[in-house]
């Protein structure tokens, strides 16, 4: 099934027989398979990238959900947190492999997760669905977003506009330079990079507009 820059998502056993160490990678390759010549690394946008993991889940999560996730209880949201977190765990590999950001809201279309559950397990206000294990998942997942979303600002050379303003929507980057009387919208990605810690390469030195938040990027 090839696709430009994207290898087979198989392996082989000592037998030579062609197999899958886990359904996401085999819905991957059915998708590739149906869409001969997209390159997913080029061709497929950040939000074209939601109607890949929707295919994914629509015909491989959903018919094995319960076996997948341990769902002991749909009405009560209540889920094997290790087996969410392992699905996360290769969910996570292809967004890598894919060139695409992690997101909760992501991670929801393909496990099919409302991510107001999972933001609701790190929440010590809700004494229902609060759980320790469940809000170390929920850090783990808003940590990658961020990371995931400020190491594309620097690799991929396009204007980190896009991708400021998702940082200041989802992970409070607008907080440092409101506690000092600034706006982000004053500052240029240089100077918003360095206050958090993330180096930017070239000269971009432009004064960034009102942020406009879209994860089309």
């Amino acid at each position: 099934m090839p696709n430009a820059g994207i290898a087979d998502n198989s392996i082989y056993t000592a037998d030579n027989i062609e197999v899958y160490e886990d359904i996401i990678s085999q819905g991957l390759d059915a998708w590739i398979a149906e869409n001969p010549g997209v390159d997913l690394v080029k061709d497929v946008s950040q939000y074209q990238w939601k109607s890949v993991l929707l295919y994914i889940y629509k015909y491989y999560i959903k018919p094995k959900r319960i076996d997948l996730l341990k769902v002991y209880n749909n009405k009560n949201n209540a889920y094997d947190i290790d087996k969410v977190n392992n699905l996360y765990e290769i969910y996570k590999a292809i967004c890598f492999k894919c060139g695409k950001i992690t997101s909760l809201a992501d991670f929801s279309i393909i496990s099919g997760i409302e991510d107001n559950v999972i933001t609701a397990w790190g929440n010590k206000n809700d004494k229902v669905a609060f759980n320790p294990k469940g809000s170390h998942f929920h850090e783990k997942v808003m940590r990658d977003s961020e990371q995931s979303i400020a190491m594309s600002m620097i690799s991929t050379g396009r204007n980190p506009v896009g991708y400021i303003a998702l940082l200041n929507h989802y992970h409070d980057w607008a907080t440092t330079a409101a506690a000092n009387g600034q706006t982000e919208a004053r500052r240029s990605p240089q100077e918003i990079a360095a206050a958090h810690g993330v180096a930017i390469e070239g000269n971009n030195a432009a004064v960034l507009p009102p942020p406009v938040v879209s994860d089309d990027l």
